[in-house]
């Protein structure tokens, strides 16, 4: 059995090859094997070179990789260590422009953390423990006297560090003189607020009677000769008039001591004494004035005559001013579904307004205005107009385009009166009118106006009556 094992083969360098003898089990035969040196690298370099550079690359890259991480995370780099300074001057800046003293103080190293002047000058007078311990008692809130001198103290404890306490300290003596120092300048604020008022209304007063009198002259003059200076002087005698008129008014309501003074009046008579007063200028001008009155001439409202009249008088001036050519428009409707609230526009065809003109409707005499050859427009109209239609419940909207011209629009509450029952006779009950008019807006004013007076209007060109009665009665025709 032994003669028939295997021996162990034997290996032997035998210079350039290795060589490789085995015995054959039961026989005196040996296999010699010769491997040259050289081959045998070769072929082991050609099988497992790649997997060998592989793996080298790895771990070169995990090596380096464990080197930067180790460098990245002891050392902080140099973007963070910059924001750390520049956080710490501004906490710095914001403590030291802190108007209270301010001292966060570590008991447990009895060393102050954070603090600003007022804080340091205070700190030797204080004895910290003892404010403590009083404040628990107090809710966090002391009051002390350091140097004769007032202060109020506040404690509070840091929620991450326990032995870490945050002292407030206020002046109040301080702040008492600053607070007077205020109550002092709001009084004299308000004096002068008065004053101002006072001085106003009285001036105001003062100049009317003189100007009223100045103005009834000229007028006087201005029928007997029609001189173009007397007609300059009196428009800007009726400028001055009304500035001083709108100041005193303006200076009422700015004081509160103006009400609305509600009266029964008629809207028609109103638009035709606005109309009246307009005309010398706007003749003068060349421009066209065009009333449209939606409403019945007869028709009655409860509200302020006097304030309605400032307004629309005040609008239809500067309307003028910023008109050169065309026509001013002045339209009066109901609302809606609400008979007791009336919407008046006033357009015209002027220039229209700039931007500064229309920050007057905010804030008077912010802005220049516009002025003519007649006169300059009142940088406080707009907002005398709109406090005043606040004041009567309603609102002014102004919208003005560049070259085209511009358009008021008011909304105000003003009641319908009832009519009664027995009404009068119409004085032209019975007529029939041929209305024989070109412009079509002037047609429909006149037509409107005839048929609120009882008359019956007839179109050229219409086989029917406007007013869908009969036809008996006097015939009159109207052209134009």
């Amino acid at each position: 059995m032994n003669s028939r094992r295997w021996k162990i083969p034997r290996i032997s360098l035998v210079n350039p090859n290795i060589e490789i003898t085995a015995t054959l089990p039961s026989t005196s035969l040996q296999l010699v094997y010769q491997v040259p040196i050289g081959r045998l690298i070769i072929d082991t370099l050609h099988n497992l070179l790649w997997p060998l550079l592989i793996n080298l690359l790895l771990f070169l890259l995990s090596l380096a990789g464990i080197v930067l991480l180790r460098q990245q995370s002891l050392r902080p780099s140099e973007n963070q260590s910059a924001e750390l300074d520049s956080l710490r001057v501004l906490n710095e800046e914001i403590v030291a422009s802190l108007p209270v003293g301010l001292l966060v103080y570590d008991f447990a190293s009895n060393r102050t953390l954070l603090s600003n002047k007022i804080a340091e000058h205070l700190l030797p007078h204080l004895n910290l423990q003892k404010i403590i311990n009083m404040s628990d008692q107090h809710q966090g809130v002391l009051q002390a006297t350091i140097n004769n001198e007032v202060y109020e103290i506040r404690h509070a404890r840091s929620v991450l560090s326990p032995h870490t306490q945050l002292f407030m300290m206020r002046d109040q003596d301080r702040e008492l003189l600053v607070n007077k120092k205020l109550q002092k300048a709001q009084q004299v604020l308000d004096r002068n607020h008065q004053m101002r008022q006072q001085l106003l209304h009285n001036l105001g007063h003062a100049l009317n009677q003189p100007l009223e009198k100045m103005v009834t002259q000229l007028v006087q003059l201005s029928q007997r000769d029609a001189d173009e200076t007397v007609l300059d002087l009196l428009d800007e005698s009726q400028g001055l008039a009304r500035l001083v008129d709108d100041i005193v008014l303006l200076n009422r309501l700015e004081a509160h001591d103006w009400s609305p003074d509600a009266t029964v009046f008629n809207l028609q008579e109103l638009l035709d004494e606005i109309a009246l007063e307009s005309l010398p200028l706007m003749r003068r001008k060349g421009l066209s004035l065009v009333v449209n009155n939606h409403l019945a001439n007869d028709e009655t409202r409860f509200g302020d005559r006097r304030a309605l009249r400032k307004v629309l008088t005040t609008l239809m001036h500067y309307a003028l001013t910023t008109t050169r050519w065309g026509k001013i428009t002045l339209e009066v409707k109901a609302a809606d579904k609400q008979a007791d609230r009336l919407i008046i526009e006033l357009v015209d065809t002027g220039a229209g307004l700039t931007v500064d003109e229309l920050a007057n409707v905010d804030f008077p005499f912010l802005g220049d205005t516009s002025q003519d050859r007649y006169g300059q427009a009142s940088g406080m109209a707009f907002f005398l107009c709109k406090q005043l239609c606040k004041q009567m419940g309603g609102s002014l909207d102004i919208v003005a385009k560049a070259d085209i011209g511009t358009r008021y629009n008011m909304q105000l509450p003003l009641v319908l009166e009832q009519k009664r029952e027995e009404e009068e006779e119409k004085i032209l009950d019975g007529v029939t009118a041929l209305v024989e008019i070109t412009v079509e807006d002037v047609h429909k004013i006149v037509c409107r106006h005839l048929e609120n007076w009882g008359a019956r209007c007839l179109t050229p060109g219409r086989a029917h009556f406007r007013s869908g009665s009969r036809c008996a009665g006097d015939r009159r025709s109207i052209k134009a």
